[in-house]
């Protein structure tokens, strides 16, 4: 996985194009038409003089990225050997699955919208009668924390929430 900004002038890479530089696959950027390997190491210069060699600077930094679980995990760092944590709920059909995405454009940050989804101490005030109840005690016990970094995970069976038997699933 490479940044989104070309090292040159910003662009950004996302509107690039995939071509093809001495037989390997490159993402040109759209501006200027630097072109990058998977690895980040810059493969071509169209302005750079000839018989002038690709300065390392030119370089993006990559980073090692996985789909597992409907997601991206991307490791930042090159040097850890931490994998992707079991979960073996996803597959369980007695657990229930959200989806962490939305359908419509949000006037908000990408920091608030993960926070708001793994608060889930907020459901029964803000999502009252989809995803809890405030007449219902609140203290869930999980069936399985997973500690990270400074986050925990909770998964929950999906009949220990009433509210969801009440109103029906969606």
């Amino acid at each position: 996985m490479l940044p989104d900004t070309c090292r040159h002038f910003q662009a950004q890479l996302s509107l690039g194009t995939i071509v093809r530089v001495c037989a390997e696959a490159g993402l040109q950027c759209p501006y200027h038409g630097w072109t990058f390997g998977s690895s980040g190491r810059c493969l071509r210069i169209p302005q750079l003089t000839e018989g002038r060699s690709i300065p390392a600077s030119a370089n993006l930094p990559s980073y090692r990225a996985l789909e597992r679980y409907g997601l991206v995990w991307v490791n930042l760092e090159q040097t850890s050997s931490n994998g992707i944590p079991d979960f073996p709920e996803f597959d369980d059909p007695s657990f229930r699955k959200l989806r962490l995405t939305e359908s419509e454009p949000m006037r908000t940050s990408s920091t608030r919208m993960v926070m708001a989804t793994l608060d889930d101490t907020h459901f029964p005030w803000v999502h009252e009668g989809i995803l809890g109840d405030r007449t219902i005690s609140q203290d869930f016990i999980p069936k399985k924390g997973i500690e990270a970094s400074r986050i925990l995970c909770r998964f929950y069976r999906a009949t220990t929430l009433p509210s969801m038997q009440r109103h029906g699933s969606y």
